[in-house]
């Protein structure tokens, strides 16, 4: 008598991934492309879709395999020294017959593991993607900040580590939607080729010596010049400061979409600006604080 495996239920699983190959995209820019046995399963929804990867040492990969879904509770009951680095990022692409998946990296330095391992690792090195299992119902729709609803305009903001998300997100833009993107960059080399809809106008903003978030924060204030308010400004509360990491998802329920991501003070005074000072609707808006200035990466 056979017996069959038991139905996975968690719609994250632990996929164990081998660097393939190594792109550099622009100066700040890298993808990497990992391959596995069972990236057949990875789901490919992308947009802004959370994924992880952990940085296990070689010893590590088998354990954690081994563990299914219980990898979690492995990598917590690990000791602070041995606890590998786990970090958040989107993908890019999903090609399930490859068993391939791309994620492009933001770097500067090598300071912390992630841009370490994305500038330094070789060809073959190992880690471990928790990432949506597709033969799960459901996967494909956990993880994601992008809700737009029925909305037709939208307003897309964000920093170089929110470009992959934005990027992945302009791309599956139905036709008619319009809108603005607003992407700040490290330096004009780092703008990347993006396919977007006719009515959809990208601006890559290139910070050089300036301070994070400035030039970003202009335009929007920039945009939000020909806004009548749907709220009377200074009617709607916000927060004065960023929190620890920022994070408010909505719904909307009108025409209008704003989603932003960025470092999580640049986060909190663009919301400042367009709830507060310009009356947006705070519920026609996702903030998302992607990091925290002074954390490596």
């Amino acid at each position: 008598m056979t017996t069959s495996a038991p139905a996975r239920t968690a719609t994250y699983r632990l996929f164990e991934v081998a660097l393939a190959a190594r792109q550099q995209l622009s100066p700040h820019f890298v993808r990497l492309t990992f391959t596995g046995p069972e990236l057949d399963s990875c789901g490919d929804t992308c947009l802004d879709q959370r994924v992880k990867l952990v940085f296990a040492e070689e010893g590590q990969i088998g354990p954690a395999v081994s563990a299914g879904e219980d990898w979690y509770a492995w990598w917590l009951g690990l000791e602070d020294a041995r606890r590998p680095a786990m970090r958040t990022y989107t993908m890019r692409a999903v090609r399930q017959g490859l068993r391939e998946v791309d994620i492009d990296f933001a770097c500067h330095g090598t300071e912390g593991p992630a841009s370490a391992f994305a500038v330094q690792a070789p060809v073959g090195a190992r880690l471990l993607l928790v990432a949506p299992d597709a033969t799960v119902p459901g996967s494909g729709s956990v993880g994601l900040a992008w809700h737009p609803g029925a909305a037709t305009d939208v307003l897309l903001v964000g920093d170089e580590t929110a470009a992959p998300a934005i990027c992945g997100i302009v791309e599956q833009l139905a036709d008619d939607v319009t809108g603005r993107v607003l992407l700040e960059v490290p330096t004009a080399a780092d703008a990347l080729p993006l396919r977007a809809p006719a009515g959809v106008s990208v601006t890559w903003l290139a910070r050089d010596d300036r301070p994070h978030g400035e030039r970003l924060l202009a335009a929007v204030r920039e945009w939000a010049t020909c806004l009548e308010p749907a709220v009377a400004p200074g009617e709607q509360d916000v927060p004065a400061e960023a929190e620890e990491l920022l994070w408010d998802e909505v719904e909307p329920a009108g025409d209008r979409y704003v989603w932003v991501a960025a470092e999580a003070g640049t986060v909190a005074a663009v919301r400042r600006h367009l709830v507060r000072e310009r009356g947006v609707d705070k519920a026609a808006c996702s903030f998302m604080g992607y990091w925290k200035a002074g954390r490596a990466g």
